[in-house]
């Protein structure tokens, strides 16, 4: 079988009104599921009214450890159409252990842009990066941070937030 009709099967399982049979596509997907369904796959998992499968899926996407996959979740976390999902997107780069290292930027956007939730998950996300940044870099990312600081009035987000500008400063070369 080649790798259209794979596609077409495991889409047409995930789509099945059985859930047995969604769950079994969830763990063909986890077996054998390439990058370029990365992108399906996750919405399928955001978007299920099912709870059981939306954990089921999760769960293969905390497992991933595909080096691409990277690139589609942050593709999803910057586009508006996810914003309620960033929470649960943000959770997959830290459970994955997905290497964040060159997003740290993006990471700090999503953080200012997020809820309380979010900036929680990015701050976890943050604090397992293992790399150093110049002076210059961190200086700039703490500057927005402050300004959303200046902005804001939840306290509970400032708080976070001012965390994260203490990890930030851990981060220097």
């Amino acid at each position: 079988m080649d790798a259209k009709q794979n596609t077409k099967g495991l889409l047409s399982k995930l789509q099945s009104a059985d859930n047995k049979i969604v769950i079994g596509g969830i763990e063909e997907f986890r077996v054998s599921g390439n990058i370029e369904l990365l992108p399906t796959f996750i919405d399928f998992v955001l978007n299920t009214q099912n709870n059981e499968i939306a954990k089921k899926g999760m769960q293969v996407l905390y497992d991933m450890k595909d080096e691409g996959a990277v690139h589609v979740v942050f593709d999803r976390l910057k586009d508006i159409k996810y914003l309620e999902f960033q929470k649960q997107l943000t959770a997959v780069l830290w459970e994955a252990g997905m290497n964040c290292d060159d997003r740290l930027e993006d990471l700090v956007a999503i953080a200012i842009a997020g809820n309380t939730e979010t900036l929680l998950e990015v701050l976890t996300v943050i604090e397992n990066i293992d790399t150093v940044y110049s002076f210059e870099d961190i200086g700039e990312l703490k500057m927005n941070i402050i300004e959303e600081i200046e902005e804001s009035s939840d306290e509970l987000k400032n708080q976070l937030l001012n965390s994260l500008c203490m990890v930030l400063d851990g981060m220097v070369a």
